[in-house]
């Protein structure tokens, strides 16, 4: 980790996000890690969001807040799009698949992104 993002530890810190890089094909399992079962799918109109009062919305509820930014419903979620090299934007009616990166952006600092299951 320390060479791509300058965390000199060997130990993963509670409350923060890593991404895992390998460059050989295979199979990574981290005990006790949060996330998604392989080829799992989530929905995107079923994410939370909860400030940093405790008040807790939905998707649409925290862009209209302004906790998240996007101009509509359907340009909060983006992910980058090898085909045409461009970020595309999911819409809310999609799922999060595996294996795919997304990326949103808050407008607020201490803005924490909940999964119902």
């Amino acid at each position: 980790m320390y060479k791509y993002i300058g965390i000199n530890s060997n130990n993963f810190t509670k409350g923060k996000a890593y991404w895992v890089y390998s460059n050989q094909s295979g199979n990574l399992t981290l005990k006790a890690a949060g996330g998604s079962l392989s080829n799992g799918t989530y929905q995107i109109k079923n994410l939370m969001f909860k400030n940093s009062s405790g008040s807790v919305l939905n998707i649409t509820g925290a862009r209209t807040a302004g906790w998240i930014a996007g101009s509509s419903v359907n340009s909060i979620v983006y992910y980058w799009d090898e085909e045409v090299s461009d970020w595309g934007n999911v819409l809310l009616s999609q799922n999060f698949n595996a294996w795919q990166g997304y990326f949103m952006r808050a407008n607020q600092e201490n803005i924490t992104m909940m999964r119902q299951n």
